[in-house]
């Protein structure tokens, strides 16, 4: 386990993983991990950016109309 902390590329590995678990949390702080041993791994500050959005709720996509609310209808009707 002591080579496992030591190498980056291996803390790499861990978090794919958690992040295909739906981990996402876990997934960024394997990523972050292996990024503070080897601050050039491409593929580690990609993935540590994806498991980021993914652990985030979707945005509500403001190309859509909004529906107004029964309490707002009432309003507007009113």
């Amino acid at each position: 386990m002591e080579l496992a902390r030591k190498r980056a590329d291996l803390r790499d590995g861990p978090g794919t993983i958690l992040a295909q678990r739906n981990q996402f949390a876990d997934a960024e702080a394997s990523f972050a991990e292996a990024l503070r041993l080897q601050q050039n791994l491409e593929q580690a500050h990609f993935l540590l950016g994806v498991a980021h959005l993914q652990g985030q709720p979707p945005l509500r996509n403001s190309a859509q109309p909004s529906v107004p609310s029964r309490t707002t209808r009432r309003l507007i009707i009113s």
